[in-house]
């Protein structure tokens, strides 16, 4: 939507309040040039798949595992994050390409990956469509379905277990390697996840807004 489109159903009755919505730079979650984290060093295959489900997920029995069991044999490297109260221990006798870590900030990490497959929280698909990076999503709780069903009418990644609740024991390896390898497959999902990020990268930052709204607001005041 553009900045000044008028919102349907604003103002009255039980629609959308305010006659405006105007987009916003997540500034924390664009790209930015940082060093390449030690943990890159020395895996053996040119392109490389970030695996999380976020800060308050990673201890889901069998979910995050069931995600990086779905990349063995990929011929991709795999960094996944368990989340600071996770045990990495839970994922011993992995093979040379796959490193667990519990937390690293994914501005660090997005630059340096190709794909991202993750739960469709928030910040994880924004941070990922900003890098311009495509997405396999399998969503757990909340606003998360609705986030992933985003992602895959955006064109910019695939549902893996379309109808089943990954949180109730329906997530299968299988299921994630076939989203991965049709996304992968398809230079089509790159694509539109760089024109999601170019869009992004144009969206006026934090101070720019902030000087709209005092401007809009003294409109308001005097109108």
């Amino acid at each position: 939507m553009r900045p000044d489109d008028t919102v349907p159903g604003g103002g009255s009755g039980g629609g959308w309040e305010f006659a405006e919505r105007w987009p916003l730079r997540a500034e924390h979650l664009t790209p930015e040039p940082g060093e390449r984290p030690a943990l890159f060093d020395d895996l053996p295959f040119e392109k490389t798949v970030y695996v999380t489900l976020g800060t308050g997920h990673g201890n889901l029995p069998g979910v995050l595992e069931t995600m990086v069991r779905a990349l063995h044999g990929e011929r991709v490297n795999v960094v996944a994050t368990v989340g600071t109260n996770g045990d990495p221990a839970r994922f011993a006798g992995q093979p040379p390409y796959v490193r667990i870590e519990r937390y690293v900030p994914q501005k660090r990490l997005l630059p340096y990956v190709d794909l991202v497959v993750c739960h469709a929280g928030a910040g994880t698909v924004l941070g990922a469509v900003a890098h311009g990076l495509p997405l396999v999503v399998a969503p757990l709780a909340a606003d998360q379905y609705d986030i992933a069903a985003q992602v895959v009418r955006a064109r910019v990644g695939l549902l893996a277990d379309p109808g089943e609740a990954a949180n109730a024991g329906g997530l299968s390896a299988d299921a994630v390697r076939h989203a991965f390898r049709t996304v992968t497959g398809d230079e089509g999902f790159r694509e539109r996840a760089a024109v999601v990020a170019g869009e992004i990268a144009a969206m006026p930052g934090p101070g720019e807004v902030v000087d709209r709204l005092v401007a809009y607001a003294g409109r308001r005041v005097h109108a």
